[in-house]
C-alpha cells in the first residue's frame, strides 16, 4: 500500500527546469545558482543524470557569460561525463585564453572519443597555442587520417616548426657548451677597466639608495592547501586526531579558485584545531565516488560525525562558519 505513496515521493524529488530556464532567462545568477543546489543535491537515477547533464549542456550553449557557462557545463559534465561535455568546457577555456586547462579537457574528450574529429582540431590548436608542435603535428596527422584534407598541411607545417625549435636549442646548446676563442680575454678586459672608474660616486650612490632596498626580502606567502588523493584521504582525514575541511576542486572549475584562495588565507589561523585541504575530484575518482560528489565546488567538514557536514560556498558566510566553530574565542 506504500508502494504508490513512495513513488509519488520520489518523483517529487526530481528537478525539473522550469525554474532554471526562467532565471537563465532573467540573468538572474542568484536563482540560476539556487536551483543549480536543487539538482546537485537530488539522489538522481541513472537515467535522470544524463537528461539533466543534456538539458545543462544545453542551457550552457545559449549563456554568453563565460562564469555561468562554465558553471552549467560543468555541473553537466559532473553528472554525466561525455566528450561534448568536455569539449565545451575546453571552448570556454579557450574564450579566456586558459589554453592549459583546456587541454585538459580535450584529452579526457580524446578518451572518452578517441575520433572525435572536433575534439582532435581544438587539441591540435590548442597545442600550437602552447608550441607544442610535435603534438600538434600528430594530431593533425590523426585527422588526415580521419579524411580531413586540411589537416595534411597543418600537420606538414607543424612538423617544420617543431625541426625548427629543435635545431634551435641544439645550436644554442653547441654555442653554449663552445664558447668562442675571444671568450676567456673578455673577463680580463673588463677586470683592467675596473680600476678606472672613480669609487667615490659608486660610494655615493650606494649610501644614496632607498632604505627599503636593503632590508631583508619579505617571504612570499604560498596561497595553496595541502593536496591529498584516493592514496592518502583516508589517513589525512580519518586518520588525524584533528577535523578536517575538504575542498572539493578541479582545474578547470573557476568558482574554485576563489573558495580555494579564501581557504588557503585562513588556513594558517586555524592550523592547530582544524586541518584544512583540497582534493582534486578528477585525480581521485574513487574518493569522489564513495562521497557522491556530484558537483564543485563543495566544502565538507569531517568532524567524526556519522556523515560530513557541508559549509557555505560564500567566502563571507563560509569564514563566519570556520570562526564559529574553531575560534579560540569561544
Amino acid at each position: 500500500m506504500f508502494a504508490p505513496l513512495l513513488a509519488v515521493l520520489l518523483c517529487a524529488q526530481q528537478p525539473t527546469f522550469d525554474d532554471l530556464r526562467r532565471a537563465l532567462d532573467a540573468q538572474d545568477d542568484e536563482a540560476v545558482l539556487e536551483q543549480l543546489g536543487t539538482i546537485r543535491g537530488a539522489k538522481l537515477e541513472a537515467d535522470d543524470r544524463v537528461r539533466t547533464a543534456r538539458f545543462l549542456l544545453e542551457a550552457a550553449q545559449g549563456v554568453p557569460r563565460l562564469s555561468m557557462a562554465l558553471e552549467l557545463g560543468g555541473l553537466a559534465v559532473a553528472l554525466d561525463e561525455t566528450a561534448e561535455g568536455r569539449l565545451f568546457l575546453a571552448r570556454q577555456e579557450i574564450r579566456a585564453s586558459e589554453y592549459a586547462a583546456a587541454a585538459r579537457h580535450l584529452d579526457r574528450a580524446l578518451l572518452l572519443a578517441p575520433e572525435h574529429r572536433e575534439a582532435l582540431s581544438e587539441r591540435a590548436r590548442v597545442a600550437e597555442e602552447l608550441a607544442d608542435f610535435e603534438r600538434a603535428a600528430a594530431l593533425y596527422e590523426r585527422l588526415t587520417a580521419l579524411g580531413d584534407k586540411e589537416a595534411s598541411a597543418r600537420a606538414e607545417a607543424c612538423r617544420r616548426q617543431a625541426a625548427q625549435e629543435r635545431a634551435t636549442i641544439l645550436s644554442s646548446s653547441r654555442r653554449a657548451s663552445s664558447p668562442g676563442p675571444g671568450a676567456r680575454a673578455r673577463p680580463a678586459r673588463r677586470e683592467s677597466k675596473r680600476p678606472k672608474q672613480a669609487p667615490a660616486p659608486h660610494h655615493q650612490r650606494e649610501q644614496s639608495a632607498p632604505a627599503a632596498d636593503k632590508r631583508p626580502a619579505r617571504p612570499v606567502r604560498q596561497l595553496a592547501l595541502r593536496p591529498v588523493s584516493d592514496a592518502n584521504f583516508s589517513s589525512v582525514v580519518h586518520g588525524s586526531d584533528k577535523p578536517a575541511i575538504v575542498l572539493f576542486e578541479a582545474p578547470w572549475c573557476r568558482p574554485c579558485l576563489a573558495l580555494h584562495a579564501e581557504l588557503a588565507r585562513l588556513a594558517p589561523a586555524y592550523a592547530d584545531r582544524v586541518n584544512i585541504i583540497s582534493l582534486d575530484i578528477d585525480r581521485s575518482p574513487t574518493t569522489r565516488q564513495a562521497l557522491s560528489i556530484r558537483s564543485i565546488p563543495q566544502i565538507l567538514l569531517f568532524s567524526g560525525g556519522p556523515a560530513p557536514i557541508a559549509l557555505p560556498l560564500d567566502p563571507t558566510p563560509l569564514e563566519r562558519e570556520i570562526e564559529r566553530r574553531f575560534s579560540t574565542d569561544r
